[in-house]
């Protein structure tokens, strides 16, 4: 009899044991969901990956690596006949290679003029920015130094000596143009000129605000420029990849497609308008 109670319990013990193996196996059943569902997110940032855009530095050199590409593919076809006459079914005729040595060069040409319309741009912005402060400091010491002296407010008024100073550069021109043409007037000149803005100094200043207006817009001419230079060198761009892409798709089997022999890898990805 107390043998076989021992054999009972230890039944039952295993029994639990059987329990607690199957509540691991359920854990285990919930890891595998957990790990299942991590591998969906990383699908999912995947596809937010492949639909990440290209930068416009990205682009660049996508569009350089292509024309330099190009250069080295027309230029192998250039002397070799035989890899040439592989190329559709009468071979590829000097009319279609001369094509793609004018689209080469085109390319080539709107990206360089596209790199100095780009510089252009920058220089034209920098330039206004870097104006646009001195002119606000200019007027800032204009009202800060003035309202030191004159505290009845409708002269403060009149010279636009209180207030916000405006955010946006044409308001600020505005702005600043409206205090400096109030205070030349006649009727300031006892109050101004001992202050050292007399007439002189003030058409000084509104000549730096004219100066400022001349910097932006030349400067939103040369962002004009560049943009229109952008479009032009992707046109050029696609021109030529279209080309290339012609070429290969027509050479003949028993050789490998001209641009992945030269390690190019045309056509490459279309190229967004920066």
């Amino acid at each position: 009899m107390q043998k076989t109670k021992v054999t009972a319990q230890k039944a039952e013990m295993t029994a639990s044991e059987t329990r607690v193996t199957g509540s691991e196996a359920e854990i285990t059943a919930n890891e595998t969901k957990v790990t299942s569902n991590e591998v969906k997110m990383t699908g999912s940032e995947a596809k937010v990956t492949a639909r990440k855009r290209e930068t416009p530095a990205d682009q660049n050199q996508i569009i350089a690596h292509e024309i330099d590409t190009a250069a080295v593919f027309i230029d192998m076809l250039d002397k070799n006949p035989a890899r040439r006459a592989k190329i559709g079914k009468t071979g590829l005729s000097q009319v279609k290679l001369s094509e793609g040595k004018t689209l080469q060069a085109a390319a080539l040409a709107a990206f360089v003029a596209r790199q100095s319309a780009m510089a252009a741009e920058e220089t034209g912005v920098s330039a206004a920015k870097k104006h646009e402060i001195g002119d606000r400091k200019n007027f800032t010491d204009f009202r800060v130094f003035l309202r030191q002296d004159i505290k009845e407010m409708g002269t403060r008024t009149a010279l636009g000596l209180d207030g916000k100073l405006a955010l946006d550069r044409q308001t600020f021109t505005t702005q600043a143009r409206a205090s400096y043409t109030e205070a030349k007037k006649p009727q300031w000149r006892a109050l101004l000129d001992p202050e050292g803005y007399t007439v002189a100094v003030l058409d000084g200043l509104l000549a730096d605000l004219d100066a400022l207006d001349g910097l932006t817009s030349t400067a939103e001419s040369a962002k004009i420029v560049a943009r229109d230079a952008t479009k032009d060198r992707n046109t050029s761009a696609r021109a030529l990849r279209t080309w290339v892409t012609w070429v290969n798709t027509r050479e003949r089997r028993g050789s490998a497609p001209l641009a992945l022999q030269i390690g190019g890898g045309l056509p490459l990805p279309v190229v967004e308008e920066a």
